[in-house]
């Protein structure tokens, strides 16, 4: 048997020609949106009629998430929850959910009362007028003038 020899060839690479893809033309924009979200007009349309009666039929100023209007009620709930239940609750109405669950419902109690009765921290304000047109010469009342 005769021994195999380790040839090496050398291969020249062939120069390689790349083909041009042809360029598909973009679309309009309008039909570019319908493509991209698969939704038609008349879809959005009765979407956004939806919205608009669920903002008539729930306004979002009454939206209440302790879902309790009085103190007691509100014990009586804060009483039979668990501690994620307290912590996402807590989320929900924009407490930090630190603690233990004594601290959490001390806290959600807080906010209750901050929320839904006048207490300490709340300032209400009235605004009277500036200037007093009664007391005013007439070449004040020409400055005051907004006519």
């Amino acid at each position: 048997m005769k021994p195999k020899k380790n040839s090496t060839k050398s291969v020249k690479a062939k120069p390689t020609t790349r083909k041009r893809k042809a360029v598909a033309k973009a679309p309009s924009k309008e039909k570019k949106l319908s493509y991209i979200d698969g939704k038609t007009a008349e879809a959005v349309e009765d979407k956004e009629r939806l919205r608009d009666l669920e903002k008539l039929l729930n306004p979002s100023s009454l939206h209440n998430p302790f879902k309790v209007t009085n103190a007691e009620d509100l014990d009586k709930k804060l009483g039979d929850m668990s501690l994620p239940e307290l912590q996402s609750l807590s989320v929900e109405v924009g407490v930090f959910p630190s603690g233990s669950k004594a601290t959490l419902k001390n806290k959600l109690k807080k906010e209750f009362k901050n929320r839904f009765f006048l207490g300490k921290g709340k300032v209400i304000s009235t605004t009277s007028p500036v200037a007093d047109y009664s007391s005013m010469t007439e070449e004040q009342k020409r400055l005051f003038s907004t006519e």
